[in-house]
This record gives structure tokens, C-alpha cells and sequence, in this order.
């Protein structure tokens, strides 16, 4: 089950979080968040053209990173992904703190850029 996670800063361990990130499809899920959007699974099911059950199996492990959270609408029964605002510096970009994933560039910029110790 998952449960809410607060948007205060956390510990993310790199190797979990770029684990969770290696996946096509929970790359593409994340890509989807990039611009700020909090999303239900229902919808990424019918965006991603996916199963309910694949979805929400990758999602778990993107929740289980720290990658993405979730809050819950008043009824308390969907669950909104969405990305943190803390790693969201600005549309299209996510910071997780060792490193950056820049969705929707040109070709002559890089995808993603680690951080520098």
C-alpha cells in the first residue's frame, strides 16, 4: 500500500532513485509529471496505453525511491502522483540533487546531467 509522502527534503539514495529511473516506462511516467502535473493512475493507464496492474507496479517502485509522491483527493480513495515541487525547479525539469533530467530539450542539449561533487 502506499502511503502519502510529505514534500519537506529527504535523503534520496541515488542508486534507488536512478534504479527506478531505468525502466522505460517509469521513465516515461515521470515524463509525463515533469511539468508539474498531479496525475491518478487511471490516467497514466490510458496515456501510457499500459495495464492498471503494470502502472501501478511501476509507480509503486517510483513511490518506494522517493521519485515521485502521492496525496489523496477528499474522498480519500484516488491517489494524485505527482513529483515534488522541491525537485521541480521549473517546468520540464527535475533535480533530484545528484542529478537533472531535462524533459522536452532540444536534441543539442543532454537529457539528463549529474550533479558535480
Amino acid at each position: 500500500m502506499l502511503v502519502a509522502m510529505s514534500d519537506s527534503p529527504t535523503n534520496l539514495d541515488p542508486v534507488a532513485v536512478l534504479a527506478a529511473l531505468g525502466n522505460v516506462n517509469r521513465l516515461q511516467m515521470v515524463t509525463q509529471m515533469a511539468g508539474g502535473m498531479a496525475l491518478p493512475i487511471n490516467e497514466l493507464v490510458r496515456a501510457l496505453g499500459r495495464s492498471y496492474k503494470a502502472v501501478h507496479k511501476d509507480m509503486a517502485v517510483l513511490y518506494a525511491a522517493g521519485a515521485v509522491a502521492v496525496r489523496y483527493g477528499e474522498d480519500g480513495r484516488v491517489g494524485l502522483f505527482y513529483i515534488p515541487e522541491q525537485y521541480r525547479p521549473r517546468p520540464g525539469v527535475v533535480d533530484y540533487g545528484f542529478c537533472r533530467l531535462r524533459f522536452g530539450v532540444t536534441e543539442a542539449e543532454p537529457v539528463a546531467a549529474f550533479a558535480k561533487d
